[in-house]
């Protein structure tokens, strides 16, 4: 069989599949946005800003996309984290140095996990990407009986230190145990990608100082953002976070931790990986 792709006026892409003679079609609409029509003599300054824009990573993995098996063809991961094994595939492949920091990113966020190995399998006569992850005492494990936290994390650290200069993280607690999250906001820290991270957890406000912290606020029909230094309530925040209780449920963060504010055992810290990354590249 052939396989012909092209792309009509108005954003059509179309398949065009001949085998044994017969001829099928299958139209797929391309999505487009108002940053890929800029017009020619748009204001420079709009331009850098689209340029900007483009390149912003904007990262909600779901668990159920990340599990299926990925068309080859895929260069980058979708927002729910769908083509994350063919990405991770061509990063063994090519970015070896990338995929080796990537692996020890996530091997410092879930201990258990000993590597990542991409693989491509057959699925209707197609090879798609997929991969494996070597736990302790599990050995290689399919997608599909990895956990849901596990298989977040991976698609976190690829977003983080797979390349990309600005990534936007929403909700990157979800379903990671709480007394992960001071390595989850270690890692994030040292990515060489500029990170902004969208959250609702007070456990993982705990990790952070108040100057890092921007507050988005629904004001009758406006959204307002500002900066939490910039608010009556920051010294009020402060001393919630050095009594280590969570600033609006009165929680314990001891509670989060384990009662210690130690990373878990078998696990090297993140900035082991930037090290390696830095070691790469001078190789």
């Amino acid at each position: 069989s052939m396989i012909f792709e092209y792309l009509e006026a108005g954003g059509t892409a179309k398949r065009r599949y001949i085998t044994g003679g017969s001829v099928q079609y299958y139209g797929m609409y391309v999505s487009k946005s108002a940053l890929s029509e800029l017009p020619n003599n748009v204001h420079p300054a709009l331009r850098e800003l689209a340029d900007l824009l483009k390149n912003v990573v904007v990262l909600s993995p779901s668990p159920g996309r990340v599990r299926e098996p990925a068309l080859l063809g895929v260069k980058e991961s979708g927002r729910e984290g769908e083509g994350l094994a063919t990405l991770l595939l061509q990063m063994y492949l090519k970015e070896k140095d990338t995929f080796e920091v990537v692996e020890e990113v996530v091997r410092s966020l879930a201990p258990h996990v000993r590597r990542i190995v991409p693989t491509i399998e057959t699925v209707g006569g197609e090879h798609r990407a997929t991969m494996l992850v070597e736990e302790e005492g599990l050995g290689r494990v399919p997608l599909s009986n990895v956990s849901d936290g596990t298989l977040r994390l991976i698609a976190l650290a690829v977003a983080l230190y797979g390349g990309a200069r600005v990534v936007a993280l929403e909700e990157p607690e979800n379903c990671v145990h709480p007394r992960l999250l001071e390595t989850l906001v270690d890692a994030v820290r040292e990515a060489p990608a500029q990170a902004v991270v969208t959250t609702h957890s007070p456990h993982l406000l705990d990790h952070v100082e108040p100057e890092e912290v921007y507050l988005v606020v629904r004001e009758g029909l406006e959204t307002k953002v500002r900066k939490l230094s910039e608010t009556r309530e920051v010294e009020a925040v402060k001393g919630f976070l050095r009594e280590g209780r969570s600033a609006k449920l009165g929680t314990p963060a001891c509670w989060a931790r384990g009662c210690e504010r130690t990373r878990p055992s078998g696990g090297p810290r993140p900035s082991r990986a930037r090290e390696a990354r830095a070691e790469g590249a001078a190789r």
